[in-house]
């Protein structure tokens, strides 16, 4: 009777007569026995006897998961997620390994990267032989470009970071060179492409249009920074789409290699998100990302008015893997440029503080429009007075924002105080993200910032610590690649986190230290964290291991719990999922190399693999190998900046039989702190790598790999 009498009352409507009950009663007991009739969901994949960290509040750790249709569907126990199994499931037995969601990227540059693979990627930037050997070994490849694009080159290698012009037109000086700064804030060019760009003694200089000028006879010297790039990037020709695609190609397997499945990308070009979309179309985008279109930055060769239009067309092209609705916003400049907005001055430089892009009543205007558009905007900030003013724009228009709308981005937030970043947690869909790689005391970081700014403004900087406590949104963001190692090491950069130090070195002096978090909030700030920094709806499809959202996640090597806190940066990802597809799996990967035992005299080259960082071998394999061989230009053995004795040891090679792929180059062998040559070679179908040993004299063969 209580059912029935529930199920009349549903049905007010008809008349409650014995028979409307009796075949209410007969209705309601076909649907429920209908229901139980009903096979329950099975998956299409489960991992199995797992140490998951889920970075879900309520469920922290389960043993096991289940997908469907590229979302989770579950997570529990072994138990719960075996009752899963259907006769067409998958089943992976993580056999006691740990696993966690992806990583997110809150700020990345990956499609700039991807232009530099299908150009000039300099694989070692922090050296100028290196920079100009692979300039011109480019060159000769690839005789019919019209222009030569490129980079990275790290700061700190030439005095005053200021590149001649002459070195790069030794090499080439028939048509333009334009190549990147490690920062994204300057470039290097050579006398061909100041002519192509109009730029000589003639060009004014102001605070935002800068290059470097003789002291005696005015010309540009070889260095362009901010909106000098912007102007040269309108004029010289664009990367194609194709070109582009085969970049992205390298980019997304080398960001799947660590764990990365999303990227939030601080830049945005037409030709780029062609690109992007090109292997979207094709199902190979392996890589999911946002693409935050330039608003008028230094770099931007669209105006700011374009790129409202990029973005607000997006609206209706948004997918699971791509988004276009985001803008990138450059407030101020760099620390190193001094084009950074400060509270108080510049060391050294009284009364002057630097100035932000544009006056804070435009960016006012500006950032209010885009979010009524539903666009969300990603905002450069490197000085405290530009976090200042920004955070007082976000709270302008905070009653107009929602938790789920468009995201109010503060982006690398280095010199952001305390006070500035905790307000931010009052204002919806305000978030933070940090770039780890400016967190630790090295080197290159006193000319980009202990220099312009004090050691004690430096040593108060990247106030971590403080957004998570104040309940700010925290992501993390690598600025891949302009950073200062060479790739988008996530469990790298997650340590300096935590220890605020240079991972591997005993000795490295610490940096804000009263700023170090733990290792869930590490973790947290690289998965769900960066997840909510990407707005909309998206922290409620990926960041974390849930029910309903996409099942993107990764089996790494070591349990990030149960090793020292000095260990973390040594973790390598064995599998990466992206929407529960295999996109990366070392064992793989490492299948194509078989492993050479030898022994060699000098010990401070044994376990030579090991200590060279066996990533970085073959990265230098897959970046470089096939480079030259099969083209017309024959390659010598070793390198015209090597010694005689070492080319000639390289040249026995030649009689045994093995081609050269690529001149020989130094690569950093980490354990005795010692760079060693190494050369490529093939031979019957298998590359060999070969390294100089200085005591034996000879070539010794470290490594092969098979195709």
């Amino acid at each position: 009777m209580s059912l029935t009498a529930k199920v009349v009352l549903s049905c007010n409507k008809f008349k409650t007569t014995n028979m409307n009950k009796i075949i209410i009663l007969l209705t309601s007991l076909i649907i429920i026995t209908s229901c139980l009739l009903i096979p329950e969901e099975k998956a299409d994949t489960i991992v199995t006897n797992g140490k998951i960290y889920t970075v879900h509040e309520s469920q922290p750790w389960v043993e096991a998961i289940a997908i469907r249709d590229g979302k989770f569907l579950k997570a529990g126990s072994n138990d719960e997620i075996e009752a899963l199994v259907g006769k067409n499931t998958r089943i992976i037995d993580l056999k006691g390994r740990f696993a966690m969601p992806g990583i997110i990227d809150a700020h990345n540059h990956a499609l700039n990267g991807a232009d530099d693979k299908a150009n000039l990627f300099i694989k070692e930037p922090d050296k100028v032989e290196t920079i100009l050997e692979e300039l011109k070994t480019y060159a000769s490849l690839n005789p019919d470009l019209e222009i030569i694009r490129g980079g990275p080159w790290n700061l700190g290698v030439f005095p005053d970071d200021n590149p001649p012009k002459e070195l790069l037109d030794e090499i080439v000086s028939d048509r333009p060179v334009y190549l990147i700064s490690q920062s994204g804030h300057s470039a290097w060019l050579n006398s061909k492409a100041f002519e192509l760009v109009g730029i000589d003694k003639n060009t004014p200089v102001t605070d935002k249009f800068i290059y470097a000028k003789d002291d005696i006879t005015g010309e540009p010297t070889g260095r362009i920074d901010e909106y000098a790039m912007a102007h040269v990037e309108a004029i010289i020709p664009k990367t194609s789409p194709e070109r582009l695609a085969s970049g992205i190609k390298q980019i997304q397997k080398l960001h799947n290699s660590y764990g990365i499945t999303f990227v939030k990308l601080a830049e945005g070009r037409e030709n780029w998100a062609n690109g992007a979309l090109k292997l979207a179309d094709q199902g190979e985008l392996s890589l999911r990302m946002i693409i935050s279109w330039d608003w008028g930055s230094h770099m931007s060769p669209h105006s700011a008015e374009q790129a409202e239009k990029f973005a607000l067309s997006w609206k209706d092209k948004t997918t699971d893997m791509i988004d276009g609705r985001s803008i990138k916003i450059f407030y101020d400049g760099a620390l190193d440029s001094y084009t950074a907005l400060l509270l108080e001055d510049y060391e050294g430089k009284p009364g002057f503080k630097g100035t932000a892009h544009h006056p804070k009543e435009s960016f006012q205007q500006a950032i209010k429009r885009i979010n009524k558009n539903g666009i969300g905007v990603i905002v450069h900030v490197m000085g405290d007075g530009s976090a200042r003013e920004l955070v007082d724009i976000f709270e302008s228009i905070s009653s107009e924002t929602s938790t789920n709308g468009p995201v109010l981005h503060m982006s690398h937030c280095v010199m952001a105080l305390p006070e500035d970043l905790g307000r931010l947690s009052l204002i919806p869909n305000a978030c933070v993200d940090f770039s780890p790689a400016l967190g630790v005391d090295v080197p290159e970081l006193a000319t980009l910032f202990k220099d312009p700014i004090g050691d004690h403004r430096y040593q108060n900087q990247l106030n971590v610590k403080a957004a998570i406590n104040a309940n700010v949104p925290v992501g993390f963001g690598s600025d891949w690649p302009s950073s200062i190692i060479p790739e988008p090491n996530s469990f790298w950069y997650m340590q300096t986190w935590i220890t605020r130090k240079l991972p591997g070195v005993s000795s490295a002096a610490t940096h804000n230290i009263k700023q170090a978090i733990s290792l869930e909030q590490a973790v947290k700030a690289y998965t769900l964290g960066s997840a909510q920094c990407l707005g909309f709806d998206w922290a409620e499809k990926v960041g974390s291991i849930e029910e309903g959202k996409l099942a993107d996640f990764i089996v790494l090597d070591q349990n990030l719990f149960e090793i020292p806190v000095d260990d973390i940066y040594k973790t390598q990802v064995e599998l990466t999922f992206v929407g529960g597809q295999l996109v990366f799996d070392r064992t793989a990967e490492e299948s194509k190399y078989e492993v050479v035992d030898f022994e060699i005299s000098n010990k401070s080259m044994d376990n030579a693999i090991d200590a060279a960082n066996l990533n970085l071998l073959l990265q230098d394999e897959m970046a470089y190998g096939g480079c030259c061989h099969g083209h017309e230009m024959e390659i010598v053995p070793g390198s015209l900046l090597a010694s005689q004795e070492i080319n000639d040891a390289f040249a026995v090679l030649k009689e045994s039989g093995f081609d050269f792929l690529r001149p020989a180059r130094s690569i950093y062998w980490k354990d005795n702190d010692t760079y060693y040559w190494i050369q490529w070679t093939i031979k019957d179908g298998t590359k060999t790598l070969w390294a100089y040993d200085p005591d034996l004299k000879e070539a010794i063969e470290v490594l092969k790999i098979t195709e």
